[in-house]
């Protein structure tokens, strides 16, 4: 078994198990320091993006490479071949760094885009930096020496007009009020560890409430989409009370304009969702749900009726690309 089998061995199985038996997977393996830092993290972030692209809807075909086997011929070959809704095919290679800067050699690069060219296909890196999505023709990697720099490179970035995501501009002035009973009911919207049971989720803006919502409501999947905003909402000021032996009131406001993706919002609600095994989901696990032909309730669909419904509420929300800034 490769290094690779075993890293994607152990992915597939790890949140399945608790932390003594992960480590003693780990040792059964041999996996090295390097196998679960780099290359373990490596698959999860190919992962991420796949997920990425399948709830956006933008490909007819994602084609993943299985690495081990390009050792044979010492083959530079991309992550994927990737096929978008309008039929433009190209190879996608898959990089992360959590540093501001990405940096990759140019020998490894023209190697690399040998490769793609002898397929007659143009060669894509999609780069994960410090958290945020980047992509790029390998044509400008060259023009940049191979260097990619957050701040810099941000506007020449292709992933949101080539993936058809969006920025999304929420302005301050939003709250909500998150409702739980200590004790569990009947029905409820989720858990949380410290608060109990939420059955009731409020979202206003400058004081007009916009919508309301319980477990039984039609609107309830909203909740979810506003992962993202209330975690922003979380950050900026929260508000507790406790009413009675029973109930809790958590109110949550926003105090100055936040941008999220729309490939942001489709991701962060995975990480709030408890799987019936009772461990956390995280994108890798939800993944592989999808491919079991579970059912996938995350689209963007979902986050632009959410944002119809702000609009004619005259929320003044701005949807634009990197491309607009």
């Amino acid at each position: 078994m490769t290094n690779i089998e075993k890293i994607k061995a152990f992915l597939s199985i790890k949140n399945f198990l608790n932390l003594k038996d992960q480590e003693y997977l780990i040792e059964k393996l041999e996996l090295s320091e390097i196998d679960l830092t780099k290359r373990l993290k490596g698959k999860e972030v190919e992962i991420e993006l796949y997920l990425i692209l399948h709830m956006l809807g933008v490909c007819n075909h994602i084609l993943a490479f299985d690495e081990s086997t390009s050792v044979l011929t010492k083959s530079y070959s991309p992550d994927a071949l990737i096929e978008l809704n309008n039929g433009y095919r190209f190879f996608m290679e898959i990089k992360s760094t959590d540093d501001p800067v990405f940096k990759n050699s140019m020998g490894n690069l023209k190697k690399r885009i040998d490769f793609a060219n002898s397929f007659g296909l143009p060669l894509f890196f999609a780069i994960k930096l410090s958290g945020y999505w980047y992509l790029y023709d390998a044509n400008y990697l060259v023009s940049k020496n191979g260097r990619i720099d957050l701040v810099d490179d941000f506007r020449d970035s292709d992933f949101y007009t080539m993936f058809e995501s969006n920025i999304i501009t929420f302005p301050k002035g939003f709250k909500a009020i998150r409702k739980y009973k200590k004790t569990e009911p009947k029905y409820y919207i989720s858990k949380h560890d410290n608060h109990g049971f939420m059955v009731g989720y409020e979202l206003f803006f400058n004081e007009k409430l916009i919508f309301s919502f319980d477990s039984k409501s039609d609107k309830v999947f909203y909740y979810f989409i506003l992962e993202s905003l209330n975690d922003a909402m979380l950050m900026q000021l929260t508000e507790i009370n406790e009413v009675g032996d029973e109930d809790i009131i958590e109110t949550l406001q926003l105090e100055s304009d936040v941008l999220l993706s729309t490939h942001g919002m489709l991701l962060s609600p995975i990480f709030h969702i408890k799987h019936h095994y009772e461990f956390m989901y995280d994108p890798t696990t939800y993944f592989q749900d999808i491919l079991n032909n579970e059912p996938t309730h995350l689209t963007k669909e979902m986050i632009f009726s959410l944002l119809l419904e702000l609009l004619q509420n005259d929320v003044p929300i701005k949807i634009f690309t990197n491309k607009e800034v």
